[in-house]
């Protein structure tokens, strides 16, 4: 796959967005190490992978229990948990080999010409839910109200037109957008009534939600979009690094099905992430455990890790906003082989 323009950072550029955007791990997202447990075994002694995180939070602890795993494993994996920087221009900087990270800006980046591959999904389904103020009653009372999203170019920025077009409004006159970043900005905005309404975690707005009386839950994204909806995380890579590394991709994949049969126990997932989650709260955390039981965030068979189907409806929403070209093909990027393998081994069974 040949890389475009757009995507030639320079070395100048990627340090200082790497330097903005990023943090390593003994910054944030470390939290004390409860020591994981697999039956699996991957000599992965002097490999080292670069990888990129999201911020911790209750639902990306299936990426952080597989790095461990991959430690366990032998490998030496430096984390960068990245901020405003993607994984995308991370790895097309040269600084990291593999991210654990959305759906939608590994597309982006394959689009724009990054030789990218998917091997997992940390998280399936999208746990995005719409906030908004009480009396809010449906998507079309959303017109003239004040809409929070992180930046004019993400994904919630992107979910959110979608959403309004689908009901018949414009989204350059209808409502206002305001950018305020990360979601703790966003969801300190709609506590204070400053916007109206805004994308969030659903694990956010549980954390919220007691405090919370002039707000309400007004339903899932995925209950907005055509079916079969859309889902969440990929973990991917340079593609060269993933087919020059050994039996790495094949070492994450059982450590991405592995992570989600640990999920399964509640107990020990609440605790991990008690132990990762700065400020996080037991009830809370239980609360968001048991809804992504509910939307079976976290399965351990292939099929429903990688859902073709519901990538190639990302595909085409992204295409029709032109955020990627009509031509993209999943199977540019996406390749399930590796977690087939692990399953076939056990991993995650």
């Amino acid at each position: 796959m040949q890389h475009r323009t757009a995507l030639r950072l320079t070395a100048a550029f990627a340090a200082i967005a790497l330097a903005a955007g990023c943090s390593s791990a003994s910054d944030q997202g470390s939290g004390p190490r409860t020591a994981p447990s697999s039956e699996f075994d991957f000599d992965l002694e002097g490999q080292t992978i670069r990888l990129g995180l999201t911020q911790p939070s209750a639902y990306q602890m299936g990426s952080y229990y597989s790095r461990d795993l991959l430690e366990q494993w032998g490998a030496n994996v430096e984390t960068q948990v990245l901020g405003k920087t993607t994984g995308v221009e991370a790895i097309v900087a040269g600084q990291l080999d593999v991210a654990a990270r959305s759906q939608e800006e590994a597309l982006r980046g394959s689009d724009s010409g990054a030789d990218l591959t998917a091997i997992g999904s940390w998280l399936s389904s999208i746990p995005y839910v719409l906030i908004t103020k009480k009396e809010v009653s449906d998507i079309a009372d959303l017109k003239g109200r004040n809409l929070a999203v992180a930046g004019p170019a993400s994904f919630d920025n992107l979910m959110f037109r979608y959403i309004l077009e689908n009901e018949g409004l414009d989204p350059e006159s209808d409502v206002t957008f305001t950018a305020l970043g990360a979601p703790p900005d966003r969801t300190s905005a709609m506590l204070s009534g400053r916007v109206d309404a805004a994308l969030l975690f659903v694990d956010g707005w549980i954390s919220i939600e007691e405090q919370a009386d002039d707000l309400k839950n007004l339903g899932y994204l995925n209950d907005t979009l055509p079916d079969p909806g859309i889902d969440n995380g990929f973990w991917y890579g340079d593609t060269e690094f993933l087919k020059s590394s050994g039996d790495v991709p094949l070492a994450i994949a059982c450590a991405n099905l592995e992570a989600n049969a640990w999920a399964k126990d509640k107990d020990a997932f609440v605790s991990y992430t008690l132990d990762h989650v700065k400020g996080a709260l037991e009830p809370d955390v239980a609360a968001a455990y048991d809804e992504a039981q509910r939307l079976n965030m976290f399965p351990t068979t292939p099929e429903e890790l990688l859902k073709t189907d519901r990538i190639d409806n990302l595909v085409g929403i992204l295409a029709d906003h032109d955020v990627v070209k009509d031509d993209l093909d999943p199977k540019q990027i996406v390749d399930s082989s590796y977690l087939e393998e692990a399953a076939e081994m056990g991993c995650g069974s």
